[in-house]
């Protein structure tokens, strides 16, 4: 974990725990590689754990029911200031169906009270749970997920801090890297063009089976983009 150089965001510290279920929509009709979710709101929490604790009561519960949750997220907003978007918070963590640990992020992708957003210092390597060559589900739409492979990393603190400045500036930037910028590049076979997708999204291939004949066309997707990449030097993949 790299230890930023400076930062411009104020913290708040009265703050709540938001928890947020993804269930799949018509379970037994549904198989790769595309299938719908519907988001819950769960419940608010005076801590981490607490929310944490929910999350696995929620899982147990739900066994005897014919439902299944894709994924959760627990978010830390803080009180009083309004979230547009689902998962909006100072720290954000997902966790996937069993409420095994998919992701976290500390970078608020909120204001705080001087209307700054906090810089995204990049996330090395060895911080990200997917490597190149992986197979995920990734959101294809509003709610809709579908499976991709990964062909990119986030880009780590040396890619990042070449465009920012050295020292902290005298006034806040005003455009700078932020917590939307914390995406993987991933390949679809249905779209056969690379795209990006939030880190906190992005989630191991387990909601179904997964066919062996579609493992092999995403393979030669990313095999496809990788030789274009290399015969095109000059691009950035």
């Amino acid at each position: 974990m790299i230890n930023p150089p400076y930062n411009q965001y104020e913290p708040y510290t009265d703050v709540v725990y938001r928890l947020i279920g993804y269930t799949v929509s018509n379970l037994e009709d549904k198989s790769y590689p595309r299938f719908n979710v519907h988001m819950t709101e769960l419940s608010l929490h005076r801590t981490f754990e607490e929310a944490k604790a929910k999350m696995l009561a929620v899982i147990d519960e739900d066994e005897n029911y014919l439902r299944k949750y894709h994924s959760f997220y627990i978010c830390e907003v803080p009180l009083g200031v309004t979230c547009i978007f689902g998962c909006e918070g100072q720290q954000v963590w997902s966790f996937d169906g069993n409420g095994c640990f998919n992701a976290h992020r500390s970078v608020s992708s909120i204001e705080d009270r001087n209307g700054n957003f906090e810089i995204f210092w990049g996330r090395e390597a060895d911080e990200c749970q997917f490597k190149i060559g992986d197979i995920v589900e990734i959101p294809a739409g509003l709610n809709d997920f579908t499976l991709g492979i990964i062909c990119k990393l986030p880009e780590d603190f040396q890619k990042i801090s070449r465009r920012l400045p050295d020292q902290k500036p005298e006034k806040p930037l005003r455009f700078h890297i932020d917590s939307t910028d914390d995406l993987y590049k991933v390949i679809s076979v249905e779209d056969e063009l690379a795209d990006y997708c939030d880190v906190l999204q992005c989630f191991p291939a387990r909601t179904f089976h997964l066919d062996e004949s579609y493992v092999r066309k995403l393979n030669e997707c990313l095999d496809a983009y990788l030789q274009f990449i290399k015969e095109n030097k000059n691009i950035n993949p």
